[in-house]
């Protein structure tokens, strides 16, 4: 158990402990990555209480030359957190406080990429493969995340009930969700062809949407049943091997469509930076899996989430769940907004507010202002004053 002489490498051990029982992995490593970079300004032997503002300022200035605002805000928010931390468990004194009146820092959020509900069809048409386009409409049509789609299998589909079993890694809970119908005729015609494909029956425990492998051609054995020198490759659906990577699925659809994406890099490219970290790491470099990471982009760009490399389910699951609100609002929906964080799996309204790039307050005002008088009770003639209307005595300037 860390105490107040213990150093900054066992008293970080301890807070990722104590993070483990109630954070997931992905969340816990967002916190690695932070601390490790406090670690490698300050190092591993010096005591939590002995660190200052200048030790923050320094750290802060080497972040910045690789993350925008919204991660530094991120990078800033888990130190305090740390060092609340240090001070409930007396490790630090509670007058000893480096993060104290650091704010985050202010941006605008930028507009996020959404695709027009009208464009949906193109968008399944312009899937490379029929299992492309079931993970296209899966992601459209029940607003799920990349992780979401990636880990479903056979037996979480129900279509005799019109249900999706599906596990939430966010929250690390199950969700039974229910499959529109437009969604259960591309799952019917995508477990046709999968059938077709493996030449077999489907079994519970195959993924929904099976990643790839390469098989040898059947010419590729000679006569003695040994494989014969630059035998041919051909690429297959691998049931019990999920999607490596999901962007893949999603991309070439949208590039088609003729939205600007970037490609990922080459292999032998990044076979070379692999080789550039490794050389790095034995020069005793800033080069760690859970280190901060220089990143191919322009510092200032305050989103990379949407960047041409970037695009992939998100922007399925964001444009299918503006187009359900805008559908539920226009129908008369109150709640539509309710409706539409309960399929995001979202923690309040406000976060799907921003997700979406919706308010409510500036919905409800749009409609009693938009297309609308402000002041019915009085008229602008073209002169740029007032006409008395019904009695109401005309507003002028003096």
């Amino acid at each position: 158990m860390a105490d107040e002489r213990s150093s900054l490498r066992v008293v970080a051990e301890a807070y990722f402990e104590t993070l483990g029982q109630d954070l997931k992995k992905s969340t816990i490593r967002g916190h690695e990555t932070t601390l490790y970079a406090l670690r490698a300004e300050v190092g591993d032997d010096i005591q939590p209480r002995n660190i200052t503002v200048r030790h923050i300022d320094a750290v802060s200035l080497t972040l910045k030359k690789t993350n925008g605002k919204r991660a530094m805000n991120n990078h800033q928010s888990r130190l305090v957190q740390f060092f609340t931390w240090c001070q409930d468990r007396r490790i630090v004194p509670l007058s000893h406080n480096p993060m104290k009146g650091r704010k985050a820092r202010k941006f605008m959020d930028p507009e996020r990429f959404m695709l027009q509900v009208a464009e949906f069809p193109a968008l399944l048409r312009a899937a490379p493969t029929p299992r492309d386009r079931g993970v296209i409409a899966t992601g459209l049509l029940l607003l799920l995340r990349a992780s979401e789609i990636r880990t479903l299998r056979i037996k979480d589909l129900d279509l005799i009930n019109g249900t999706m079993n599906v596990k939430v890694w966010k929250t690390n809970k199950r969700s039974r969700m229910s499959i529109p119908v437009e969604l259960d005729r591309e799952l019917r015609r995508w477990l046709t062809q999968y059938t077709q494909q493996i030449d077999g029956p489907l079994k519970p425990t195959y993924y929904l949407f099976p990643g790839r492998k390469m098989v040898p051609l059947p010419s590729a054995r000679g006569a003695n049943g040994q494989f014969v020198k630059g035998y041919d490759m051909e690429e297959v659906l691998a049931p019990s091997k999920p999607i490596g990577v999901m962007e893949d699925c999603v991309k070439p659809a949208l590039k088609a469509l003729g939205y600007e994406i970037n490609e990922r890099r080459p292999w032998d490219e990044q076979k070379r930076l692999r080789e550039l970290a490794k050389q790095r790491r034995a020069a005793g470099q800033d080069v760690t899996k859970r280190g901060p990471k220089p990143r191919l982009r322009d510092v200032d760009d305050e989103d990379e989430e949407e960047s041409g490399n970037r695009k992939g389910i998100h922007v399925l699951r964001r444009s299918g769940a503006r187009a359900m609100f805008d559908a539920l609002r226009a129908e008369g929906h109150d709640g539509a907004l309710q409706r539409v964080r309960e399929m995001l799996h979202h923690s309040s309204v406000k976060m799907t507010e921003l997700y979406l790039g919706v308010s409510l307050e500036q919905e409800l005002l749009d409609q009693v202002i938009r297309g609308k008088r402000m002041f019915p009770q009085i008229e602008l003639d073209d002169t740029g004053t007032t006409e008395n209307v019904d009695g109401v005595v005309a507003l002028r300037r003096a």
